[in-house]
């Protein structure tokens, strides 16, 4: 493998044999110790009662049931969630904290709890469409299923094989620097589509209840219009009648 090719020391990417030595340690270890993962919740300010986020939080209880989970959340309802059922918080970010740097600094955290904290998986769970209740896998690498996101299929054929290619000055920084690269990349991406369908909701609902406002508007027209109406023929029927009587 390039693993053993080129002596790589890395638990993020497996390049040949998935979790085949993890696995293993994992297994035997977890006979005794239950098995460690960690979960990226985040939530977004919902501006209307719509409950977008229980299926995510049924899920996640279910999939935590028979392992150690911690959190890293972001918005309160995350870290409210996570109160409320006793979860770990290693990490809250509130909404107030979120900037344009939260991608960079959370792959850097991430990364390091992966590593020194020897979790099997790493789950990121956000509000969209194109998961209706399942997180995104993001570690190990080769588990990593943010692909479904994009609506995009792995394509073997478009693979390099680098095993004919000389990497200067080091091919562990060189394989260290892409997978910082491919980690902000992806966690920017799933900050991007949380907060962009949250927005999409806001706007749907926005539009609904400006139809719901301008259909309103439109009876109100009719019924004042039909008054108006009635008002007028009974005017005419009253000149009508006075000039009978004249």
């Amino acid at each position: 493998s390039l693993n053993q090719k080129y002596d790589l020391d890395s638990s993020l990417i497996e390049l040949e044999n998935p979790f085949l030595q993890k696995e293993k340690a994992h297994k035997f270890r977890n006979i005794f110790i239950k098995e460690k993962q960690l979960w990226i919740y985040v939530t977004e300010v919902q501006k209307y009662s719509t409950d977008s986020y229980t299926r995510y939080e049924n899920k996640i209880l279910k999939l935590t049931k028979k392992v150690k989970a911690d959190f890293i959340t972001i918005g309160d309802k995350a870290l409210d969630f996570c109160k409320k059922h006793k979860f770990n918080v290693l990490l809250n970010i509130s909404e107030q904290e979120k900037n344009d740097d939260l991608s960079s600094s959370l792959v850097q955290v991430v990364k390091a709890l992966y590593v020194e904290q020897n979790y099997s998986k790493v789950f990121f769970v956000i509000n969209t469409n194109k998961s209706y209740d399942e997180p995104f896998q993001i570690l190990p690498l080769k588990s990593f299923n943010l692909g479904k996101l994009a609506d995009v299929e792995e394509n073997k054929s478009m693979l390099v094989d680098v095993s004919n290619y000389k990497i200067y000055p080091d091919i562990e920084k060189f394989i260290d620097a892409q997978i910082n690269i491919f980690l902000e990349n992806s966690i920017h991406s799933l900050m991007i589509e949380s907060s962009f369908y949250n927005a999409k909701n806001n706007l749907v609902i926005n539009n609904k209840a400006s139809k719901k406002l301008n259909d309103e508007i439109t009876k109100v027209s009719k019924k004042m219009l039909m008054a108006k109406r009635e008002e007028e023929v009974e005017e005419i029927v009253m000149l009508t009648r006075k000039n009978k009587s004249i």
